[in-house]
C-alpha cells in the first residue's frame, strides 16, 4: 500500500534534516530531490515538499536552479542565540511569577540533565544533543505560552546541527552539563536574577564556543571524519 503523501513528506523532511544535522550533507552541498526520492523509494513530489519546508526553516536555500544546504555563519548563530535568550529569560520570569514549576516538571528537567551526563560518558552523542534541545524546549513550555514554545521549537530546529559542532570541543560538552545544573538550581530555588544570569552565561559561552570552532580553518574537514560519532 502506498504511503499517504503527507506521511511521505514527513519522512523525507526528517531524513534530509538528519543528513544535514549529522553533516552527511555538508554546508553548500546540493540537496537532490531525485537522489532522496530514490533512496526512500517514493515520488519526487513529497521530497520537494520537504525541501521547501526546510527552506522555510533556514536549513536549505535556493541557489539558481538547485537547492543547497545553508552555510553556517556566525551572524546567523548570534541571531538564534539572541532569540533564545529573550524567550528563555521571559519563560523563567513567567514560571517564577506563577509560583514556580511543578515538581514533575522539575523531575523531567533533571532527567534530561542526567541523561546528558550519561550519554556524554558513553559517547552517545546523538542522544546527548537531543536531550540538550529537549531541556531548553521544556524550559520554555513551562511558561505556558504556546507562541513562545513555537518560536523556541523553531530555534531548536535551526540550532540542531550547530549542537553537533560541539563534538569538536569536548570541554564545552562538559561545561554545558554544569550550566544546565545552574539553571535548574535557580529554578528550584525560585531565584529569578540567578536564573536569568545562568541562561545568559550559558548562551554567551555557547556563542564563544561556536566562534572558536568557526575561526578554525579545518572544522569542516574534521566534521567529515567524525560523522560516525553522531550515531
Amino acid at each position: 500500500m502506498a504511503r499517504p503523501k503527507s506521511d511521505s513528506s514527513k519522512i523525507a523532511f526528517n531524513t534530509i534534516r538528519e543528513k544535514i544535522n549529522r553533516f552527511e550533507l555538508m554546508p553548500g552541498s546540493t540537496v537532490s530531490d531525485l537522489a532522496i526520492s530514490q533512496e526512500l523509494d517514493m515520488s519526487r513530489t513529497p521530497v520537494r515538499e520537504a525541501i521547501f519546508k526546510l527552506v522555510e526553516c533556514h536549513l536549505i536555500e535556493r541557489e539558481k536552479n538547485r537547492f543547497v544546504v545553508c552555510p553556517i555563519e556566525i551572524e546567523d548563530i548570534r541571531e538564534i542565540l539572541q532569540t533564545r535568550e529573550a524567550i528563555e529569560c521571559m519563560a523563567v520570569r513567567s514560571i517564577i511569577a506563577g509560583g514556580g514549576p511543578p515538581e514533575r516538571s522539575l523531575q523531567e528537567l533533571r532527567m534530561f540533565a542526567s541523561d546528558m551526563e550519561a550519554c556524554l560518558a558513553a559517547r552517545h552523542l546523538a542522544t546527548y544533543f537531543q536531550r540538550d534541545g529537549q531541556f531548553h524546549v521544556k524550559l520554555v513550555e513551562l511558561a505556558g505560552n504556546v507562541r513562545m514554545t513555537d518560536v523556541a521549537s523553531q530555534m531548536q530546529l535551526q540550532g540542531e546541527r550547530l549542537r553537533c559542532l560541539s563534538v569538536l570541543t569536548h570541554d564545552r560538552c562538559v561545561a554545558i552539563l554544569r550550566e544546565h545544573g545552574q539553571i535548574l538550581s535557580a529554578l528550584e530555588e525560585m531565584d529569578l536574577p540567578v536564573a536569568e544570569q545562568a541562561i545568559r552565561l550559558h548562551l554567551t559561552n555557547t556563542l564563544r564556543n561556536y566562534q572558536y570552532i568557526l575561526a578554525g580553518k579545518t572544522w569542516v574537514d574534521m566534521l567529515a571524519t567524525l560523522q560516525g560519532t553522531f550515531s
